[in-house]
């Protein structure tokens, strides 16, 4: 009756159709915090009543070995920096210990103080074995 008298651009409730519920979407699972974000968001998902909690349990499932997976890459790269780090300290060290004895590290005392310097625990250093 008011679409009559008001004409098309005014609704009535029998205009109107029910919309269904809407799909659950997960989004991006790129990185760490994205997989985060989709954890929380199906947890909340399944308190509300909008995902089954069978179906949100396995996507939880999923998403907890994706991020074992990004956690086990990222502390693999870390792990890569931490070598390279401990390479230049160590050729630093080398540097440094033979600029501090002079070119002539031949000798044997400027050998062992050199290995000293460094830290080396193999022959001839700490551990009291033989140079050769």
């Amino acid at each position: 009756m008011l679409g009559a008298i008001w004409g098309p651009f005014v609704s009535t409730d029998s205009d109107q159709t029910e919309t269904a519920p809407r799909k659950f979407t997960l989004g991006p699972l790129g990185n760490l915090n994205q997989v985060t974000k989709g954890l929380a968001k199906t947890i909340r998902a399944m308190a509300d009543g909008t995902l089954d909690s069978q179906v949100g349990a396995r996507i939880c499932n999923g998403l907890g070995i994706i991020r074992a997976c990004l956690e086990t890459q990222k502390l693999e790269q870390l792990e890569g920096r931490m070598d390279e780090i401990a390479d230049r300290v160590a050729h630093e060290r080398y540097r440094r210990a033979r600029a501090l004895h002079g070119s002539s590290a031949s000798t044997l005392a400027s050998r062992r103080s050199m290995r000293r310097a460094l830290g080396f625990m193999g022959a001839g250093g700490a551990s009291g074995a033989k140079d050769r």
